[in-house]
This record gives structure tokens, C-alpha cells and sequence, in this order.
């Protein structure tokens, strides 16, 4: 470990997951939503964070089934 407490990066995590949403206007929501789910499982997260991140990967599941069942961009 590079002399980071699980505390930093947890906190570090939170902040990156969502300013990199927001910083990324230009794309389609279709692959905003992949790029949130990506970023979020592809993290490992502390116990902690753990029961704040649920919920939100949770909401971008739903918004991923939701714009499946739409089909807007075909």
C-alpha cells in the first residue's frame, strides 16, 4: 500500500465516482450509465463506503434496465 488509510481512499473513491459523471456532459446518458457501473465495480470499497455506493449502483442498474427497455438510441 502506498501509505494511504482505507479512510483516504474510500473518500478519494466517493469524489472520483461522482465528479467523473459530471464531468462528462457530452456523452450519451446510455454510456454515462456503463461508465458509473464500470467505475463503481470495478473499485474496491472499504466497509464504510460500501453502504453509501450500494444505493447508487442500485439507481444506475435500474437506469441501465430502463434505457434497455427504451431503446432510444437504436
Amino acid at each position: 500500500m502506498l501509505g494511504f488509510s482505507p479512510v483516504d481512499t474510500d473518500a478519494a473513491c466517493r469524489r472520483t465516482y461522482s465528479g467523473a459523471m459530471n464531468q462528462l456532459p457530452y456523452l450519451l446518458p446510455w454510456a454515462r450509465v456503463l461508465l458509473l457501473i464500470r467505475a463503481i465495480t470495478s473499485t474496491t470499497w472499504g466497509h464504510e463506503a460500501w453502504p453509501e455506493v450500494k444505493p447508487v449502483l442500485r439507481r444506475a442498474l435500474e437506469m441501465r434496465r430502463q434505457i434497455a427497455r427504451e431503446g432510444w438510441w437504436n
